[in-house]
């Protein structure tokens, strides 16, 4: 669960090769970090942007993958099992 937003999602991949500083498109076509979006739209300034992997997770309602910072996720429903 990330807490800027509440929304749970389901790990898929841990990306190692991608870290908080990499950069995607934005809907308008414009470019940024992950680390400049959380910032700009959530006020967020990540303490260790370079030093920590990307958790990719996959959408089925949409199809589309959503990339995570750890920094900025809670982890939740951990059962015994």
């Amino acid at each position: 669960m990330t807490y800027y937003n509440n929304r749970i999602y389901t790990i898929t991949e841990v990306m190692f090769n991608m870290n908080p500083t990499h950069k995607f498109k934005l809907a308008d076509g414009k470019e940024t970090t992950y680390a400049q979006y959380l910032l700009d739209n959530y006020k967020i300034k990540l303490e260790y942007p370079k030093d920590q992997p990307m958790i990719r997770c996959h959408i089925k309602r949409t199809g589309q993958d959503v990339y995570l910072v750890p920094e900025c996720c809670l982890v939740t429903g951990i059962t015994e099992q």
